[in-house]
């Protein structure tokens, strides 16, 4: 049986998914920020990149690598990572935003980028670790897996609701928000990369690049080369989501003071 509490870490997971891009669209409406062409093209971004492109190179490519060469398969990550991501990002708001380059713009175009990854990755599987839970209050575990016809996926949903407490679910759910606010600081800074003349502009690239390697490489060889367990990293995570975070505040008080600026020389002349 799950308990009740792990149903509601679950059920917490759906909102947390869910509530962050519910409550960017009412900020956007009361506000009239009028930033839905950004954020269609993030999510657009994020569909050519990863579902189209990433995607099956992962599944001709990465799944071999993770299986024969553990740093073959870091390096190959971290490539395509940077390649796909942060190129994707650029040449997206390059020639999808076009004269839509302010701040919020970056920041809605991270929360498509995000909320792709989020709903594709992670509301799916969440809503499906919560019917699957409620199903094995409801018939019995040993019922729920003849169900399974042997289906090793569903084996494994079950095992792991079974054998999960409370906290590892609620760190599931905290990782989802971290990696949005992850993927919205990196949005920022390749937008500033759009935004700028070509050497300050690469500058920026580079400087998304190389984060997102960092990021993404030390998860990996932590995960894959010195086997540390996934909630232990999310820690790391959590640790680069907590600058991301400062990083997207200081950005935000940055154009104000710049904007406060002109007017007040505006008003002198």
């Amino acid at each position: 049986m799950i308990s009740e509490i792990n149903l509601a870490m679950l059920l917490l997971n759906i909102f947390l998914n869910i509530g962050f891009l519910v409550a960017f669209i009412i900020i956007v409406i009361v506000k009239n920020l009028r930033c839905y062409t950004a954020f269609f093209v993030g999510l657009l971004t994020f569909i050519v990149s990863q579902i189209i492109l990433r995607v099956p190179l992962n599944s001709w490519f990465g799944a071999d690598l993770s299986q024969n060469s553990k740093w073959g398969y870091l390096v190959y990550m971290v490539l395509t990572a940077m390649i796909l991501e942060e190129g994707g990002r650029y040449v997206g708001m390059k020639f999808g935003l076009k004269d839509n380059k302010r701040l919020i713009d970056g920041f809605a175009f991270g929360i498509g980028f995000a909320m792709g990854y989020n709903i594709l990755f992670s509301t799916i599987s969440h809503v499906n670790n919560f019917l699957t839970a409620i199903e094995i209050n409801k018939l019995g575990v040993k019922a729920v897996i003849d169900q399974a016809n042997g289906d090793v996926m569903t084996l494994s949903v079950i095992d792991g609701l079974l054998n999960t407490t409370w906290y590892k679910l609620l760190i599931i759910g905290i990782h989802d928000i971290a990696w949005l606010i992850i993927e919205i600081a990196l949005s920022i800074i390749v937008l500033h990369a759009v935004r700028l003349k070509s050497k300050e502009g690469l500058l920026f690239f580079g400087i998304a690049a190389c984060l997102h390697i960092f990021m993404e490489g030390v998860v990996i060889f932590l995960n894959e080369i010195l086997k540390i367990s996934n909630y232990k990293t999310e820690i790391y995570i959590l640790c680069i989501a907590l600058v991301a975070l400062i990083f997207i505040i200081l950005s935000s008080k940055s154009k104000k003071e710049f904007i406060k600026r002109n007017i007040n020389n505006n008003k002198i002349r």
